[in-house]
């Protein structure tokens, strides 16, 4: 796939898992999770932002001096690093396994050992401590060779693509993002499955037989005993619950504010009726 075509493809993903957590019942269960919420409105952001940035570089020209030069690798470089966190941040806030990825890791070990920590790298404890500079008359836009030298005595050259790696982690990046929205799919089509026999209309198939009770009895001359009055109201009273009830298994109250406004101006009349019979 082109640079081009990634871009866009890793745009439509990103609004996609939008669109699925931001529905009113699955974004009420991931405010819950404060920490989480904001995590992944975050990470969402993060991961358009550094496309941009990705796109900004691709598109630049070549720089006049060393010094832009420097600035494109440490910025291309750093950018690189934050989507990698976006995306791992993604997974985590919507509970989808995550694996790490070799080439995601070569890539954070080259912006360790460029832009985070050159003069002294000593993570993970267990490796010597290096340090490292870019060969300075081997640098363009999107190559360069990394001098690193090790307490043990050892010295590397590390031709650095960074072209390549914008490809090798974009591959990635669309793939997980497919695999999350491939996940919320089958979460949203599991929950439509378990309530597909439960129609919640059915809950109302003989209200309108009780309300009519109801309303006649509400007349001064009304022909309905109390106590049919009484009892007609009852049932109107146990189908709105058994509406809520049903309306909560599925995660639809409290989502939806709306429908919950509905049923809290329900209450006044219901009662007030009540008192009268």
């Amino acid at each position: 796939m082109s640079f081009s075509g990634e871009w866009t493809a890793i745009r439509d993903l990103e609004t996609r898992i939008r669109d699925f957590v931001t529905e009113a019942r699955r974004r009420q269960q991931l405010v819950a999770r404060s920490a989480d919420w904001n995590m992944l409105t975050s990470s969402l952001d993060v991961i358009g932002d550094t496309e941009l940035a990705i796109e900004a570089y691709l598109s630049s020209p070549e720089a006049r001096d060393h010094g832009g030069q420097y600035l494109l690798i440490y910025g291309i470089l750093q950018v690189l690093f934050v989507q990698q966190d976006a995306l791992q941040h993604i997974a985590a806030a919507l509970r989808f396994p995550y694996k790490p990825y070799p080439e995601l890791f070569d890539i954070r070990d080259i912006r360790n050992k460029t832009v985070g920590h050159p003069t002294k790298k000593d993570r993970p404890g267990a490796a010597p401590q290096s340090s490292h500079h870019i060969s300075r008359p081997s640098i363009n836009r999107t190559y360069f060779q990394l001098l690193s030298t090790y307490e043990d005595g050892r010295v590397e050259f590390t031709a650095v693509n960074l072209r390549e790696l914008i490809v090798k982690q974009r591959h990635i990046v669309r793939n997980v993002l497919s695999q999350v929205v491939n996940s919320l799919q089958e979460d949203e089509m599991a929950h439509r499955e378990k309530f597909k026999d439960q129609r919640l209309a059915d809950i109302f198939s003989t209200t309108g037989y009780f309300l009519g009770k109801v309303l006649m009895a509400s007349h001064q001359d009304s022909t309905v005993e109390l106590c049919e009055a009484k009892s007609s109201l009852k049932c109107v009273c146990e189908h709105i619950g058994q509406f809520k009830k049903s309306l909560e298994e599925r995660g639809v109250l409290p989502a939806y504010d709306s429908i919950s406004h509905v049923l809290g101006e329900l209450n006044y009349p219901l009662q007030q009726l009540e008192s009268i019979f």
